[in-house]
Order: structure tokens, then sequence, then C-alpha cells
């Protein structure tokens, strides 16, 4: 199944991020039906993904536990809480989101006890992350070469914010690809694989959907410039990337979950 950006009359996209984030947003609000009740952004990050939530017509309660992303998530305007999860308290929630943060969210059984606790009987939770460990070697090739295509085409030096510096290595085959993100992972970052992340929340949560989608694009989202046009060669990377999964070419490395309270 083809996953495409909704049309969402008013909403402007007029950057790679932004891109990345309705993207990530319109999965949250298909998801979500309810708008009447605030919803839980755990890990909100620089808040993007809660800012264009928020345009679609919810209310965000957005934690971090970091207060640099606090203060990028407030410059996007959202009123981002300093707290790390376990030190969270709240009245339940009908709905609680998790994008691009579960991975690394040691312990992980631990994460999604509290999660359990903050979330209402019947409540929502959705999950968008990535398994390093669905990655083959060709997703890996075609992510260095992207890279590579897009690094080359500035007419600027790339500063690369979220510290994807690895991907300016020069890999000369799919194999070193491949091993060159198994060792950034597994081993450099040790995150959580999707068959870790699925099982744990299986074991607490029942699953209404689960799909595996394309995530790639988002790291070359970073190397892009914050304009317009960049949003349209984000834009065209996804779809590449989408057609690529379609066509079995290449492994879909991200991971969509649904789950309720068991």
């Amino acid at each position: 199944m083809r996953n495409e950006l909704l049309k969402v009359p008013g909403l402007k996209v007029d950057s790679p991020l932004i891109f990345a984030a309705s993207y990530t947003a319109d999965f949250i609000a298909s998801a979500i039906s309810q708008k009447s009740a605030p919803v839980l952004d755990v890990g909100c990050g620089d808040g993007l993904i809660a800012q264009q939530v928020e345009l679609r017509g919810y209310k965000v309660v957005a934690i971090d536990g970091s207060l640099k992303s606090i203060e990028r998530a407030r410059r996007n305007g959202v009123e981002a809480i300093h707290s790390k999860l376990e030190d969270f308290n709240h009245l339940p929630f009908d709905s609680i989101f998790m994008s691009r943060s579960l991975h690394h969210m040691p312990p992980l059984k631990q994460t999604l006890d509290k999660i359990s606790e903050l979330l209402a009987e019947n409540g929502t939770f959705v999950i968008e992350d990535f398994g390093f460990d669905l990655a083959d070697e060709a997703a890996c090739a075609w992510l260095f070469e992207q890279t590579r295509r897009v690094i080359a085409a500035q007419s600027e030096p790339v500063h690369c914010e979220f510290h994807h510096e690895w991907l300016h290595e020069h890999i000369k085959s799919p194999e070193e690809a491949y091993g060159r993100w198994q060792k950034r992972y597994s081993v450099e970052h040790q995150l959580w694989s999707s068959k870790q992340m699925l099982s744990a929340v299986k074991e607490r949560f029942v699953v209404r959907t689960q799909a595996r989608v394309p995530y790639l694009f988002r790291f070359i989202c970073d190397f892009l410039p914050a304009t317009e046009n960049g949003a349209r060669r984000a834009r065209e990377i996804f779809a590449q990337e989408q057609d690529l999964i379609d066509d079995g070419a290449i492994a879909a490395v991200g991971l969509r979950v649904v789950v309720a309270r068991s």
C-alpha cells in the first residue's frame, strides 16, 4: 500500500523537515480520531511533529528529557515540558504517540510500563520508529548513494545538525554500506531492534495495525536546504524510496504500530 501525504488545506510544506514531520503527523491523525482530549507526545525532540499535529486540530502535550530539545521545540512554537518520561505524572491520556524515540529509551520494559500507566482504558498508543535490523544491503547502499548525490549537488558545505556525518563516508559496495549501518546502530548506539520493540509492545498492548514504511528519506532530509525546493526534493526522494519498496528492490526500514491497552 502506497503511503502518501494527505492534502490538508492551509498547511504549507516549505522545508524538508516540515515535509517529514507532516508525513508523520498524517499517520498520527489517521490513528487518533478524537480531537477534544489532549494527546501526549513522548520524546518530542525539535517539536516539529507536535507542531504539525496541532495544526491538524489536536492539542498536544509534548515532553522531552533534553533541555536542548525543549528549547528547539519552543522556538518552533510548541509549549514543550522538560521532563523524563519516568518522572512525568498526569491524568491518563486517551492518546499517546512516540515518533523515533522508543528505539533509544532504556530500559524498554519500564518505558512501556509507564506508557501503559499514562494511557487511559481503551486509549490509543501510536508508535512510529525504525528497525535497524530491517535494513538490507540494497537499502543501505541506496541511502549512501542518495546522500552522496545530495551533498554533491549543494553549492555550499553541508552542516548536518542531526549527527548523520557518518553518511559522508565513502562506501565502495552494498556489503560495506550494510556493515556501516549495522555498526552505527547495533554497536555504536546499541538501539533496540524492531523485534525487541515489537515483542515488548505486544506483551503489554493489543496491536490494531502494524506496517513497514519508507524511512531512509528522513536521513537525507537533513542534508537538503531548508527551502521549498528542498521540500520538493525531499518529496521526490520519498517517492523513489516508496517505489523501490513496492518493487521489492529495497527493504522498508520504517515501522508504524497502533496499539490499545490490553
